[in-house]
């Protein structure tokens, strides 16, 4: 009963990091879930989806009150990986498990050196000078929206495969295709939106959900999902793109790295 009580403030501490950071949260969810209440993974899983709906929601409406969501990529991105989630939903009849994550693991691995790369020629091939201007919002091109709808494609696929967030390739994606870090968490957690609907539905009509846990986690990581995206406008915004494109790279490495020896 105790540790029920305790589902808002954990709730709210993963969805204030989802906020800031750009994450669905599903692997936060599914470990608190499992670890921390024991609860088969079939229920888990799309406990933790209906608990990521009303925290990307927030978190979106709150990012794009303050222009942090771009809105072109972020549409094509999210195609993408409604398609990807239904593909990665069949391929589970086809791939095994473990070749899966391996595979995805590599991926990851490889999107995490290119963005490494990227970073590295900003900061020395391109150095720019003490008082250059926030970065622009990159623009819409064809080669563009395709890219970023290949990368929701991967996100989907790997939602749908394995049971979990497709936080990495999104986040990868969106930085490689040159986003400010404000809108890569604004984006992302648009597109996290409608891959957790759209998994959420695929899982609906078993039962396999466990209501209450819902209400009381989603009770605070409502809150940190609002609350969170207004902290992003007391940062500097050349000062949060040196604070959170480490975390971003980390991020894609560290589950690349789980991935490949889990």
């Amino acid at each position: 009963m105790v540790a029920l009580l305790l589902l808002p403030l954990a709730g709210f501490l993963i969805g204030a990091l989802v906020a800031l950071l750009g994450g669905g949260g599903g692997i936060f969810y599914v470990a608190l879930l499992t670890a921390g209440f024991g609860m088969p993974l079939e229920i888990a899983v799309p406990t933790s989806l209906a608990t990521i709906v009303p925290t990307t929601l927030v978190a979106a409406y709150a990012h794009h009150r303050r222009g942090h969501v771009h809105w072109p990529i972020g549409r094509w991105m999210a195609g993408g990986g409604v398609i990807g989630a239904l593909l990665g939903a069949w391929l589970t009849t086809v791939i095994p498990e473990p070749v899966a994550r391996k595979g995805f693991a590599l991926f990851l691995l490889v999107m995490g050196f290119f963005m490494l790369r990227a970073r590295w020629r900003r900061r020395h091939v391109h150095a720019a000078p003490a008082r250059e201007p926030a970065p622009h919002s990159p623009r819409s091109t064809p080669g563009r929206d395709a890219l970023a709808a290949g990368f929701g494609l991967l996100g989907g696929v790997m939602a749908g495969l394995l049971g979990i967030s497709g936080t990495p390739p999104i986040l990868a994606g969106l930085q490689l295709l040159g986003l400010r870090a404000a809108e890569i968490a604004g984006t992302s957690v648009f597109v996290l939106l409608v891959l957790a609907l759209a998994g959420f539905a695929g899982h609906l009509h078993l039962g396999h959900v466990d209501w209450l846990r819902v209400l009381l986690l989603g009770v605070g990581t409502t809150a940190g999902a609002f609350i969170a995206p207004h902290l992003l406008g007391l940062i500097d915004e050349r000062r949060m793109e040196r604070l959170f494109t480490p975390i971003f790279l980390l991020m894609v490495l560290g589950f690349g790295v789980y991935l490949l020896i889990a």
